[in-house]
C-alpha cells in the first residue's frame, strides 16, 4: 500500500483508501479499478455487481436492497467502487477518500465498449440495448448521466480528478502505477 501514501490523490486521512470511479460505460472504469485495487491490496466493487441480481440474468435488484449493499460494501476501510449509477455513486460517495471521474467523449466509449464485448451473458440484442444506453448518457436526465456525474464530481470535496481524454486516462494508469502525482 505504500505507493497510496506517496501518491497524494490516493493518500486518505484516515488511512483508509477508497476509491470511487464514475464514468460511462465503455470508459475504462473497471481497467482503472482494478490496477488501483491490485496496486492496494483492496477489493474492487462493480456497481453492476449491486444493480443486478443476477448479471447472467440481467434481473435487477431492487433499490433498497442495492443501497443496503452499497452502503454495507463502502463501510469497509479500503475499497475501490466503479461504475455508472449515480443513485448507487451518492451512497459511497461520502465514505470515499477520492473520486476519479471518466468523462469521455462517445467514440472513445463505444469503441470501449465494442472492444469488450457482451459479459455476463448478455445476448447480442442485449448488449445492442446497452450500447444504446450508453450513447444517451449525455442527453438522460437520471443520476447516471453526464449531468448527474458532474453533480457528483461537483459536490466531492475529497481529492478528485477527471479524466476527458484517453490520453489522460493512459496518463493516470502510468501515475497510479509509478506512484506519480495524478493531474487534476
Amino acid at each position: 500500500m505504500g505507493l497510496f501514501h506517496v501518491n497524494p490523490l490516493f493518500q486518505p486521512s484516515d488511512g483508509g483508501l477508497r476509491v470511487l470511479i464514475i464514468g460511462n460505460s465503455g470508459s475504462g472504469k473497471s481497467t482503472l479499478a482494478n490496477l488501483i485495487a491490485a496496486q492496494a491490496w483492496c477489493q474492487v466493487t462493480s456497481m453492476d455487481s449491486i444493480y443486478w441480481e443476477h448479471q447472467a440474468s440481467l434481473r435487477k435488484r431492487g433499490q433498497a436492497d442495492a443501497i443496503a449493499m452499497a452502503c454495507d460494501k463502502a463501510a469497509a476501510s479500503n475499497w475501490v467502487f466503479e461504475g455508472v449509477f449515480g443513485w448507487l455513486a451518492d451512497c459511497v460517495a461520502p465514505r470515499a477518500t477520492a473520486l476519479v471521474w471518466l468523462d469521455l467523449p462517445w467514440e472513445d466509449c463505444r469503441a470501449g465498449l465494442l472492444a469488450r464485448g457482451p459479459q455476463s451473458g448478455e445476448d447480442a440484442k442485449e448488449f445492442a440495448g446497452l450500447v444504446n444506453w450508453a450513447e444517451a448518457y449525455w442527453t438522460r436526465g437520471s443520476g447516471s448521466s453526464q449531468a448527474g456525474h458532474a453533480r457528483i464530481y461537483a459536490a466531492f470535496a475529497g481529492a478528485k480528478v477527471i479524466c476527458r481524454t484517453r490520453s489522460q486516462v493512459g496518463t493516470l494508469l502510468e501515475r497510479v502505477s509509478c506512484g506519480c502525482q495524478p493531474g487534476r
